[in-house]
């Protein structure tokens, strides 16, 4: 199903920091309330005052400025700057939601200041910035070749620390599920109905690897005693025919 394909679309916003050839991402410093006094007594009297005059003297959750690299952070970030980010609770899903649609199309890596940073950081991270990238575009045109190579369809990236996937079970699939979610939500009933609903639920079954999906379609609903379910959908054309999915699932470790 077209569907659940789609819903892998998110991971085209990151990549490994292996996978950039040498090259280095733009480091995108997250500020809380608490690194941020120290972080700020750290500076120069130059950026101070370059804080100071976009209002950032003081901490305020949600700010996004760009600051000039000073000496030593251009190594680590190959680029003549670097941006601060301010965040009320960097654990909070939508915590880098804004980021995806404020920071110009570049490949950034997340650097965080005297704190301790775990996998359950980063899968946050994956599912705030996910959540914020999420675009909704079948009905739009597509971009020719020649928009393509010019960047048009050019999007921020977060890069990831080697070893650490979007893929497969985790907060990969976490993201997939809200993707295809969304997708059906926005969706125009003409273009899914109960048919396409079962192709989703079967291709799900494929992926996740079900022990049995069963549908029952039509006049089969009375036969199973689902009289509801066919009355509300019995005057659909055939094609349209409303039915009860049922997938099964059982874990590999389970007695029976």
């Amino acid at each position: 199903s077209a569907l659940v394909e789609q819903a892998a679309r998110f991971q085209s916003s990151f990549c490994e920091e292996a996978a950039l050839g040498g090259a280095r991402p733009t480091p995108l410093l997250v500020l809380t309330k608490s690194s941020f006094p120290k972080w700020l007594q750290e500076q120069s009297a130059e950026r101070r005052g370059w804080l100071k005059s976009y209002d950032m003297e003081k901490f305020k959750a949600g700010k996004l400025l760009a600051l000039p690299a000073e000496r030593g952070e251009g190594e680590e970030g190959g680029v003549p700057f670097m941006y601060v980010f301010t965040v009320a609770d960097r654990k909070s899903p939508y915590a880098y939601s804004s980021l995806p649609g404020s920071l110009p199309p570049a490949t950034y890596a997340l650097r965080f200041h005297g704190e301790e940073v775990g996998p359950d950081d980063l899968s946050t991270a994956v599912l705030s910035w996910s959540l914020g990238a999420y675009k909704y575009e079948r009905y739009k045109k597509k971009k020719t070749k020649q928009q393509q190579q010019q960047g048009v369809d050019k999007r921020p990236v977060l890069s990831l620390p080697v070893g650490f996937s979007v893929k497969g079970e985790g907060v990969g699939g976490l993201v997939e599920a809200i993707y295809m979610v969304r997708d059906l939500i926005t969706t125009p009933a003409e273009d899914v109905g109960p048919a396409q609903l079962q192709e989703c639920v079967e291709a799900l079954a494929r992926e996740c690897g079900a022990s049995s999906v069963r549908a029952i379609v039509g006049d089969d609903l009375l036969k199973e005693n689902y009289p509801q379910i066919h009355a509300v959908g019995r005057a659909a054309d055939p094609e349209r025919s409303p039915r009860l999915l049922e997938l099964c699932w059982t874990s590999p470790s389970a007695n029976s």
